[in-house]
């Protein structure tokens, strides 16, 4: 019933309503299920490291923490959970032996996690998430769940200042900028490759090409260089050791040097 004079009664859900279920064993999926209805999120523990069983008592321990009657009731919050046990999963199957069910995590599995987690913010989040989680879990022995819920001390201090926001702002505009230049030059470069490969640019003698007294001959030059970028991730270079790029080509050797490199940078071979 909503407060105030006009008060009312809430509408009731119809006739048959039930809840979805949220834990789906058969497909160790776990559906969370929206504070106003409809669906939060799913989180599929079947891809997550481990036996079945284990994975199947991790998903009824996240479970028991998501939802909108729960403390993770938010999506991202969800998600943040799902990480963080999808490290210690990492970890613990790399254990030798590696736990196969809830009641295998000892205190030695999880004092080994505290150990393994590194001194930065993700690291210590990582282990406040599943300091919450572990006790949750069906199985986990009871000595275990006691070591989870000892204090975890203070991270780090922060080694920089944060961003204010204005200046937050300035470096995404900056980046917008810089990120619309790069992508009309390489729009402008698809493009002009397409029409060197429809011959809008007719081949000159080798002469002319090293001349360029035509303007076409730089539009195929460009096409041709381009073209070499795109099928080897390499500027056309000389086949003598110092591998120069070749002189004719227009633009400076420089220019060429710095698109090969942006190249190699993003990955391309």
């Amino acid at each position: 019933m909503t407060g105030g004079r006009h008060a009312r009664r809430a509408a009731l859900p119809p006739a048959g309503y039930t809840r979805e279920r949220q834990l789906d064993l058969a497909g160790l999926t776990v559906t969370v299920p929206g504070e106003s209805g409809g669906v939060e999120a799913v989180f599929d523990f079947s891809v997550l490291p481990g036996p079945r069983p284990l994975l199947a008592a991790c998903a009824a321990g996240f479970t028991r923490l998501a939802g909108p009657d729960q403390p993770w009731r938010a999506a991202a919050t969800c998600a943040s959970g799902y990480k963080a046990i999808r490290e210690f999963l990492r970890h613990a199957v790399a254990l030798d032996p590696p736990p196969a069910t809830a009641e295998d995590i000892t205190t030695a599995v999880w004092a080994g996690w505290r150990l393994s987690r590194p001194a930065t913010v993700y690291g210590r989040a990582c282990l406040l998430i599943t300091r919450r989680w572990l006790p949750k879990v069906p199985g986990i022995p009871a000595a275990t769940a006691a070591a989870a819920a000892r204090r975890i001390p203070d991270g780090p201090a922060p080694a920089e200042a944060a961003y204010t926001r204005e200046e937050f702002e300035q470096i995404k505009a900056a980046a917008a900028r810089t990120f619309r230049a790069a992508l009309t030059r390489i729009r402008a470069g698809r493009e002009h490759l397409r029409r060197w490969h429809d011959g809008e640019f007719p081949q000159s003698g080798l002469r002319e090409q090293y001349r360029q007294t035509c303007p076409s001959t730089a539009g195929y030059l460009t096409g041709e260089a381009l073209d070499t970028l795109l099928r080897t991730g390499d500027v056309p270079l000389t086949a003598v050791a110092d591998r120069q790029v070749l002189a004719r080509y227009p633009g400076t050797p420089g220019h060429w040097a710095a698109s090969a490199r942006r190249i190699r940078g993003a990955g391309c071979s």
